[in-house]
């Protein structure tokens, strides 16, 4: 699948990974299927490029994911390193049931990055404030 938002350039992106942004400056991106060691390296630079510098974040929502193992959880937290240090946020949505919970709550993921139940939620922290 390729991408073109506006004046972001087309990109090529995974099969499994969907983009849209929200509120037009917030980019979501659903994973599903598994995040495993052979997907990691495909992911990284398709999730890095997602985000242009003026974006307040990214949305990365796992609802869809049925299975993360341990390099699946290294690039979450790989990627928050990434947009931390750019002046960005990353939070993680899993709705309510989804199957990756459980092991989100076994690696307590939500001690270490943020969590929402929803992307809704999630945009809703990371889209800018309207000025009044």
């Amino acid at each position: 699948m390729s991408v073109a938002a506006g004046d972001e350039p087309v990109l090529a992106c995974p099969p499994g990974l969907t983009f849209e942004r929200a509120r037009s400056v917030v980019p979501v991106v659903r994973l599903e299927g598994e995040i495993d060691l052979s997907r990691v390296n495909e992911l990284r630079p398709a999730l890095v490029a997602l985000v242009r510098p003026a974006d307040p974040g990214l949305v990365l929502d796992l609802s869809d994911v049925e299975y993360l193992d341990s390099a699946g959880v290294h690039l979450l937290h790989e990627l928050e390193r990434t947009l931390s240090g750019r002046g960005q946020m990353l939070r993680i949505s899993a709705t309510p049931g989804a199957a990756v919970l459980r092991l989100l709550e076994l690696v307590d993921l939500a001690g270490s990055l943020a969590l929402d139940g929803s992307v809704a939620a999630a945009v809703e922290l990371l889209a800018p404030r309207p000025l009044i």
